[in-house]
């Protein structure tokens, strides 16, 4: 089966690397050319609890423009560069291609399906996440849910032989009939805390020991909750799992979108987090005032970095 990795950082690089252990021929596709020398050249150290391996036989471009066909596509980009992403792996993607999103954040889905032909498959990839644990670290359990979007017989067949290639390459993973849950039950955990942890500027055990802050998460989280049952997903499960995060050793962490806002100074997700949220709720008329302020925080000190107090 050949695999294209869109976006061949850490957490690619680790999904990639259970691909390739479990046989696949897979291209990674990313600007980043030392990173992708380094990859060939010497394979990459992938470090498991049960010992390190080294990974080797990857191929690697910058663009697909010249991979040729792939059975399957893995999108693996910031939500901010979904469309771009999408648009420049399409020479890669063929009639019976398989697109996949392995990212963040809500309506990644939607956007390749705009872009991608209604014939072709879609897929949705998702690695369970206690709050701040990164999928470049891997971990005891099922470390990857996947399915599709609509199952079709190519769906089937493509994710069968996935599950075997991940199950070979040594990671335990699912190919689930409604992966939904999954999707929301990971987007709803980093939609409740990131934003609000660079919005206090707090790390995570510190935002969550304040009782004020995380009463502004469980209203965050109440409301996601709400827009999930709306759309027929288990909104109360989704609450009672995300409601107590077990920290762990990840007490001093900082969220992607808290390093984007106070280190970085770039522009995040939250288009794909807390605004998927206030989206889905104005078409659905649910009210979301605690996701509309966090929206409209983020987006206001994201469009004037240069001009904040200092």
């Amino acid at each position: 089966m050949k695999i294209a990795m869109i976006g061949s950082g850490a957490t690619g690089s680790v999904f990639a690397s259970y691909l390739r252990l479990g046989g696949a021929d897979v291209w990674l596709v990313d600007p980043y050319k030392a990173h992708l020398d380094a990859a060939v050249e010497r394979g990459m150290l992938f470090h498991r609890p049960d010992g390190d391996t080294l990974v080797t036989g990857f191929s690697a471009a910058p663009t697909a423009d010249t991979i040729g066909t792939m059975d399957v596509v893995i999108i693996l980009v910031k939500t901010t560069m979904t469309e771009l992403a999408v648009k420049g792996a399409l020479p890669a993607i063929g009639e019976n291609t398989v697109v996949m999103s392995l990212q963040n954040g809500l309506g990644n889905v939607e956007k390749i399906a705009q872009i991608v032909p209604s014939a072709m498959a879609v897929f949705s990839i998702v690695f369970p996440l206690a709050l701040g644990v990164c999928a470049a670290k891997t971990t005891a359990g099922v470390q990857l849910h996947f399915g599709a979007v609509k199952r079709t017989a190519l769906t089937e067949a493509v994710g069968t032989e996935l599950l075997a290639l991940f199950t070979k390459g040594g990671c335990n993973a699912n190919f689930d009939e409604d992966i939904r849950f999954f999707v929301w039950r990971k987007a709803v955990a980093n939609i409740s805390a990131n934003a609000l942890m660079g919005l206090l500027r707090l790390n995570a055990g510190y935002m969550f020991d304040n009782e004020h802050a995380y009463s502004l998460f469980l209203g965050i989280l109440r409301e996601c909750a709400a827009v999930a049952d709306a759309l027929g997903i288990d909104g109360g499960r989704i609450y009672e799992l995300c409601k107590k995060p077990e920290l762990g050793s990840m007490r001093d962490y900082y969220s992607s979108t808290a390093q984007d806002m106070l280190i970085y100074k770039r522009q995040t997700e939250i288009d794909s987090f807390n605004g998927a949220i206030s989206a889905y709720g104005k078409k659905l008329g649910i009210d979301t005032p605690y996701n509309d302020f966090v929206t409209d925080m983020v987006k206001a000190i994201q469009e004037n970095y240069e001009n904040q107090y200092k």
